[in-house]
């Protein structure tokens, strides 16, 4: 089990501070402009989506969620199939069965305009993308286990415009040295990657890949994790569909 679940995260650094009630690069902001557009369009639909789980380079786990489907019953396990490990694949029905509705809503981009109201700098350019690095304004939080904590002061990050889409292509979050998110546990190695793409064409802007490097020790325990974790196959669903509470529900 791992110490550390990922709640929330985003931040950016760069070589040409601006500051906090500058207006944002022209790329930058034309992006979240059009990023929040999307959003509000899709405001009140629903996603089915398909995400696998690779673990330490092999595959882990591959499930799809619908949120229109019965209650502890929107995630589907695909892999790995009941014939082939019967024992991991009722464990994971089990736990899946507990999760809470709204798994779509979290992968939908967020505005990122609080995050980075301490102002942005220039890091790099090329003919592809424009990176930005920021330091985060707000929150990234870390849970797991009963504890929790704020890191936002241990990361640096950086957020890229796609210059051929002029869409956020990606953020990254790093931790720029050893730290202590909370007095029993140290951590060595903190690095985030995420991926945004539009979930449809047109559609709102969601997380289609996130790469997780952590590694640390917290007491008696060795906190290690790398995950790569791909979103894909959305489908939206109307803002009218049937949710069905409870098995044999109307």
């Amino acid at each position: 089990m791992r110490f550390f679940v990922l709640i929330l995260t985003a931040l950016t650094v760069s070589n040409s501070v601006m500051a906090s009630d500058a207006v944002l690069p022209p790329a930058l902001d034309a992006a979240l402009s059009d990023a929040e557009a999307r959003q509000e369009n899709a405001a009140n639909v629903r996603f089915y989506f398909r995400r696998n789980i690779e673990r330490f380079g092999e595959k882990f786990l591959e499930k799809s969620y619908n949120p229109a489907g019965i209650e502890g019953q929107q995630w589907a396990i695909l892999h790995p199939k009941s014939e082939d490990d019967a024992g991991e694949y009722r464990k994971q029905v089990r736990k899946h069965a507990k999760k809470k509705d709204g798994a779509d809503l979290a992968l939908l981009m967020i505005s990122f305009r609080d995050r980075l109201a301490k102002g942005v700098r220039l890091a790099r350019e090329d003919d592809e993308e424009i990176v930005y690095s920021f330091e985060i304004n707000d929150e990234y939080y870390v849970s797991g286990e009963g504890k929790g904590a704020d890191i936002a002061k241990y990361m640096d990050g950086e957020i890229a415009v796609d210059k051929n889409t002029g869409m956020i292509g990606w953020v990254h979050y790093v931790a720029r040295e050893p730290f202590r998110p909370i007095a029993i546990a140290k951590i060595r190695q903190f690095d985030i990657y995420q991926q945004f793409a539009p979930a449809w064409h047109e559609g709102p802007m969601v997380k289609v890949l996130e790469k997780n490097k952590v590694a640390g020790s917290a007491i008696i325990r060795k906190i290690e994790f790398d995950d790569v974790v791909a979103n894909f196959d959305f489908r939206p669903i109307a803002e009218d569909y049937p949710v069905v509470s409870k098995a044999g529900g109307d």
